[in-house]
């Protein structure tokens, strides 16, 4: 069984297998790239079953997140900022 990390950033969740050789250097790229780290650390067989796991362990978490976005741009739009 793996170990996988996840992390975030606006609508992108990305799962990590910490046990991976290239795990610090993904996990630096990710950071270099505005990415946090999410919840707790998932076992799982795959990425896809962990992603299930992480899913039901942070919904409250992740639909805040949806409803951030929608709200920031909402209010960008109002006030003519552009994502462009």
């Amino acid at each position: 069984m793996k170990t996988f990390e996840f992390y975030v950033k606006q609508d992108a969740v990305l799962p990590l297998d910490i046990n991976s050789p290239s795990f610090a250097e993904e996990k630096d790229q990710l950071i270099a790239q505005g990415f946090e780290i999410a919840g707790d650390l998932v076992k799982a067989e795959t990425s896809t079953q962990a992603f299930e796991k992480f899913k039901i362990a942070n919904l409250d978490e992740l639909a805040g997140l949806a409803s951030w976005h929608l709200i920031v741009g909402g209010i960008a739009a109002v006030l003519g900022f552009s994502a462009n």
